[in-house]
């Protein structure tokens, strides 16, 4: 038997690499303690997506059906002013009963949905051109707090529609709460 050729190699590397990437990505982010102390997580590989071109589909409609999803990176945009639909499980292990902050930038209107089982136990608003009164009290528009118990596993789904005419970026980051005022309140006294 003749050895392969380097290039036949590399070739054969890259599409076992690309295939691990595509489908042994993870679909859940496990929060843990190391997780309470980390600047943030990044949602972006844990999302999958669905652009919704009429606009007209539920929450509870849209989870029953996983079949509509695909990763980012195969998500097909035939609009940037689309109606699009994120997934992700989330699972608290770090075994503390804790607020988390959902965080995204330039997203004109997100709503999210926190379902346990099949149930949506909280739902939030929120986005640049969201009006005040619609954002939750403690949220503003370019973040949301979520209440994830210790122990549970959940399914967020986010509803994104971006009305900027050009391409969303779906730049989700989940951070704790204590977290994320120490760092606001940096923020805050940087800009001072």
């Amino acid at each position: 038997m003749t050895p392969w050729p380097a290039y036949a190699k590399r070739q054969v590397f890259t599409l076992l690499f690309c295939l691990l990437v595509l489908v042994g990505r993870a679909d859940t982010l496990t929060l843990t303690r190391t997780s309470v102390h980390q600047e943030t997580q990044s949602l972006q590989t844990f999302l999958t997506g669905w652009e919704d071109t009429t606009g007209r589909a539920e929450a509870s409609d849209v989870l029953h059906h996983p079949a509509l999803f695909r990763t980012l990176p195969l998500l097909r945009y035939h609009s940037p002013t689309s109606v699009y639909w994120l997934k992700t499980t989330l699972t608290n292990s770090a075994f503390l009963n804790r607020e988390w902050i959902l965080r995204f930038r330039h997203l004109t209107y997100v709503d999210a949905f926190l379902y346990r089982r099949d149930s949506c136990i909280r739902q939030r608003r929120a986005g640049a051109f969201r009006p005040r009164s619609l954002v939750a009290e403690g949220d503003s528009r370019f973040h949301m707090a979520l209440t994830l118990e210790p122990g549970e596993t959940y399914t967020l789904l986010l509803k994104v529609h971006h009305t900027k005419h050009f391409q969303p970026v779906f730049d989700f980051t989940l951070q704790d709460e204590a977290s994320f005022y120490q760092e606001t309140r940096k923020q805050e006294r940087l800009d001072a």
